[in-house]
């Protein structure tokens, strides 16, 4: 039996899916309403959970999830997919591969926003650069993590909680800090 609640929420979700085009399957999971602003690509895989409330997951409480998706960039999310009270934002373009599972409170942030030197940034407010960011398959991105741009992550890979990730991660391996650092290989 379907809450006030679930079935309130799921209607929000389709009418905030349906005004950004957000291509969906019919087997995702949605908890709580998720926040969407996009003029670019956003896509959403089979069996893809994104938890958008402390009701769905206590880690993040004070987040809800959502996805910013620029003119002609994209985000896409494949299938297996779980997303808890989290950020991502594409200026460019995020691909997230296959039962990545993100922990609460992250930001995936493909853009500086702004420019790095002071007469620039007054200048050319929201004109930072962005980079592309991917995700491959199997990652486990811990709590109130933040990637940033440019970033490849590899499968099988671990970001440890509250970490800050400005360099590639290679295959199977553990990453943390902030920076985020090599710590191990994840056999």
């Amino acid at each position: 039996m379907v809450s006030r609640r679930n079935f309130y929420n799921r209607l929000v979700n389709w009418f905030i899916f349906q005004y950004y085009q957000v291509e969906f399957s019919k087997s995702i999971t949605l908890n709580g309403i998720i926040k969407i602003s996009s003029r670019g690509r956003v896509v959403l895989g089979n069996n893809v959970t994104i938890n958008s409330s402390a009701r769905a997951n206590f880690v993040g409480l004070a987040n809800y999830s959502a996805l910013v998706c620029s003119k002609g960039a994209t985000i896409i999310i494949d299938d297996g997919c779980q997303i808890s009270n989290s950020l991502i934002f594409a200026r460019r373009g995020i691909t997230i591969g296959k039962s990545v599972f993100i922990g609460g409170g992250c930001q995936i942030l493909d853009s500086d926003f702004h420019p790095l030197s002071s007469d620039e940034r007054v200048a050319k407010a929201n004109k930072g650069a962005a980079e592309e960011i991917r995700i491959h398959d199997n990652v486990f991105i811990g709590a109130n993590s933040i990637i940033l741009k440019g970033v490849e992550i590899h499968a099988n890979s671990i970001v440890a909680a509250g970490s800050v990730v400005t360099k590639d991660i290679g295959p199977s391996e553990i990453w943390g800090g902030n920076p985020a650092k090599f710590i191990r290989k994840n056999e």
